[in-house]
């Protein structure tokens, strides 16, 4: 299945938006299934903070154009929703993570 990395970062994080009822199912399954995992390895990190570092939601990547409105930048197009500030992470603390979870040898079966 791959590292936990791997894992991470192909894991639907929006499957809850979704209108089928499979795609929801199957993205809370998996996500049950990271969380086990990250549970037996001792994760010392919030899913949350997880998430935004393998989304790259890095704070200093971001600007905020009006209040509680980032964006990343350079920005590439016109027309993107901003993010607010909870959803984005400093980038030591992402370094911090990645370098937590690169660490974890443990390969799925």
């Amino acid at each position: 299945m791959g590292t936990l990395l791997e894992r991470l970062r192909n894991h639907d994080w929006f499957y809850a938006y979704s209108d089928d009822h499979r795609v929801w199912k199957r993205g809370c399954q998996a996500l049950k299934s990271l969380s086990v995992d990250l549970r037996q390895l001792d994760c010392p990190y919030d899913i949350g903070d997880i998430r935004m570092t393998v989304q790259n939601m890095i704070l200093e990547d971001f600007v905020e154009e009006e209040p509680n409105r980032w964006y990343r930048t350079p920005r590439k197009y016109k027309n993107v929703a901003p993010t607010q500030r909870h959803g984005l992470i400093e980038r030591a603390r992402a370094e911090e993570i990645l370098e937590w979870i690169t660490s974890q040898k443990k390969d799925d079966q």
